[in-house]
């Protein structure tokens, strides 16, 4: 399997699909190796940020709607290039700081020959882990593509868990 971080001898590459949003996988860079700097951990990451991706939230809302998108207005198409390109560098594993471009995800898996880690599904398994078994709500904040991309990622909560 796919580790994040991995030991000298075991080295993964963290390819992080950039562009969504000005700073966005900047942000996402630099949290990762401040945090393996705390654990006395170095992680290789491939950034690759192009800024040709359309706005995705419009997007969204349309393809929720049932409309269609042309090919210039439709993000997943851009998505998925840049990811090929991400992993063509080297990427073991892909992530990609922008919760609402999860939305494509789905269908892009079966066209990479890597993993792409759900930072959605990363939440979900955080707040099974942190209540396990247990009645629980929280809040969290999100554009209406992200909750559309949430929505349709096949992720759950614990039973009582809202």
């Amino acid at each position: 399997g796919h580790t994040m971080i991995g030991d000298d001898d075991e080295k993964v590459v963290v390819g992080v699909i950039g562009a969504m949003t000005a700073l966005a996988g900047v942000v996402f860079c630099r949290m990762v190796q401040e945090r393996a700097e705390r654990d006395g951990r170095r992680v290789s990451l491939v950034h690759l940020c192009l800024p040709c991706i359309p706005p995705r939230p419009p997007a969204v809302r349309a393809l929720v709607a049932g409309e269609e998108l042309d090919e210039r207005g439709n993000p997943g198409a851009y998505i998925l290039n840049v990811a090929k390109q991400v992993e063509a560098l080297g990427a073991d594993v892909l992530v990609c700081a922008c919760c609402t471009a999860h939305f494509w995800f789905d269908e892009q898996r079966p066209e990479l020959g890597v993993p792409i880690v759900s930072l959605i599904g990363c939440v979900v398994d955080r707040m099974n882990a942190l209540f396990p078994a247990r009645q629980a709500s929280f809040a969290v904040l999100a554009t209406e593509g992200t909750i559309a991309a949430a929505c349709i990622s096949g992720r759950s909560l614990q039973p009582g868990m809202s």
